[in-house]
């Protein structure tokens, strides 16, 4: 009994030690953005929301999120066009060269950002395209297309292909069963993984940094600024980020709640 007691307690004291480790940077990040005295260093003096206000005010800023909105939808859409073909690829069919292709599509996630953002940089020059918000788009893609099909390709097995094949059977043509059939049950997948593919491409910085050219995504001013020093603003750019991406987390675990109910 006492064994069993101390297993617990230990077990609690890890799990806040780490959860403390990994929350406790952001949590200093949204506190000091509120802090009105502009230096991010106790004791706190605010609160405030004067840091938010010229966040909002700032052109610079407010073009720099609507880039990064651009480039998230455009990753986005991209994405679920070429990768729910790729998914249903690797989901219905058996082979060597399937085997080869899933591996090819999981690249990306073993490599590091910053040697494919340098390779396509270097791709781009060598072709002559400029760079641009569409070669960052392309970026973002290579980067965020395995999220999306092995999250897909994973719910597609286990749907029973004979289903569409019995709309088939019944008449349906190939668009209208998929968009009767397959598309009801894979949709809380897709949208779910394409809000995991909007939340990674907000927060890119690397390969952003190297194909978006003149242009400036949010990440990229937060870089920008933090060489000068923690800016106030700059903690409430952050916040504004985390609370986005929180949002984007809760739609996706309500989505997986709806599936399973």
């Amino acid at each position: 009994m006492t064994y069993g007691r101390t297993s617990i307690i230990a077990f609690t004291a890890y799990t806040c030690v780490l959860l403390a480790f990994l929350f406790a940077p952001i949590a200093v990040v949204v506190l000091f953005s509120f802090d009105s005295k502009g230096i991010a260093a106790f004791p706190f003096q605010g609160p405030t929301l004067s840091w938010y206000q010229a966040v909002i005010a700032d052109p610079i800023i407010r073009k720099a999120a609507l880039n990064s909105v651009i480039v998230a939808a455009g990753t986005t859409l991209a994405c679920i066009l070429i990768g729910t073909s790729a998914a249903f690829v690797i989901a219905r069919t058996r082979s060597p060269s399937t085997t080869a292709f899933a591996g090819l599509m999981a690249l990306p996630l073993l490599l590091p950002h910053l040697l494919l953002g340098i390779a396509l940089l270097s791709f781009f020059n060598s072709i002559g395209i400029g760079l641009s918000l569409w070669t960052a788009i392309i970026g973002h893609v290579l980067i965020t297309l395995p999220f999306l099909v092995f999250t897909l390709s994973a719910r597609i097995a286990g749907i029973d292909p004979q289903l569409s094949e019995a709309a088939a059977t019944l008449g349906a043509s190939p668009a209208k069963a998929f968009a009767t059939v397959t598309l009801p049950l894979i949709r809380s997948a897709m949208i779910g993984a394409a809000l995991l593919v909007v939340a990674w491409s907000l927060d890119e910085f690397s390969v952003s940094f190297l194909t978006i050219g003149s242009s400036n995504t949010l990440p990229i001013i937060i870089w920008g600024q933090m060489r000068a020093g923690v800016s106030p603003t700059v903690n409430a750019i952050s916040a504004l980020m985390v609370l986005a991406t929180i949002l984007l987390v809760c739609v996706v675990h309500r989505l997986a709640d709806l599936k399973f109910r």
